[in-house]
């Protein structure tokens, strides 16, 4: 398959928190340090200018975007930067189950995955063999990818919100939304949203947990590309992928076989 260079049109900062309160989270810590891991060598692929920082060093990175993963435990000073990002306009990239325990790993609710989401409704969802998530078109973070593309993840406990204008949802292989547990409309997987005046992006899903093929992997750069831009507030523009803007087309096929 042929797609867009995942790539930012120039640098931008990103300061990546490296928290040990989410650490403690795993059990194995060289888990979490997979995800950051990750995270750099993709972030670094776009093109970005990305520094791994733990949470005293984040108010001194000089950062136009903060980007926040797999904090399921989040310490008082990630907590305290991410108010400080909303308060001054800081771009933002969580994923996950963010702060849904303190720092100490005790269970604290969905409160700041809400306030920072946007959502009405946050449900986990119940365990799938394989979790499908499907990017329609015309979302800023779907910049270069397909309409209808599927991503693949690793069965995982992830969590699905409802949020009007989600930019990818969960699904079936075939496409059709699969909402959390059967709770209606309550299957965004990725969405933007504003924490005060920081713009936020948000997914659901940890990229250690997309499907470790060439397409996948693509997309995902593509996702965190978009992500970044947009969190930087940085101009996008791609062709139509349809003729005169259309939302959506269909293909009649027949499989003959013998």
């Amino acid at each position: 398959s042929i797609l867009p260079p995942a790539t930012l049109a120039s640098p931008v900062r990103v300061a990546l928190v490296r928290d040990p309160a989410a650490a403690a989270y795993f059990t194995r810590s060289a888990s979490y340090d997979s995800i950051v891991d990750r995270w750099t060598a993709t972030l670094r692929a776009t093109g970005a200018d990305v520094h791994v920082v733990a949470p005293g060093g984040i108010a001194g990175s000089g950062a136009r975007v903060l980007v926040v993963p797999s904090a399921h435990c989040l310490s008082v000073a990630t907590r305290d930067a991410i108010d400080r990002a909303g308060a001054r306009g800081q771009g933002l990239i969580v994923t996950g189950p963010i702060g849904t325990k303190d720092a100490r790993c005790r269970p604290i609710g969905y409160g700041l995955l809400v306030a920072l989401t946007g959502a009405s409704r946050v449900e986990p969802i119940e365990k799938r063999d394989i979790a499908y998530v499907t990017f329609p078109t015309g979302s800023a973070l779907a910049t270069g990818i397909p309409p209808g593309t599927r991503l693949e993840l690793d069965p995982a406990p992830y969590v699905a919100l409802r949020r009007a204008g989600r930019d990818a949802f969960f699904s079936s292989f075939s496409l059709r939304p699969e909402p959390a547990r059967g709770a209606q409309l309550v299957d965004a997987a990725v969405v933007r949203s504003r924490y005060a005046k920081a713009p936020v992006a948000y997914w659901s899903f940890e990229l250690t947990g997309v499907n470790d093929l060439p397409w996948d992997r693509t997309i995902a750069q593509l996702l965190v590309r978009n992500a970044v831009a947009w969190a930087a507030r940085m101009p996008t523009i791609e062709l139509e992928p349809w003729p005169e803007g259309k939302r959506a087309a269909a293909v009649l096929a027949q499989d003959v076989e013998d």
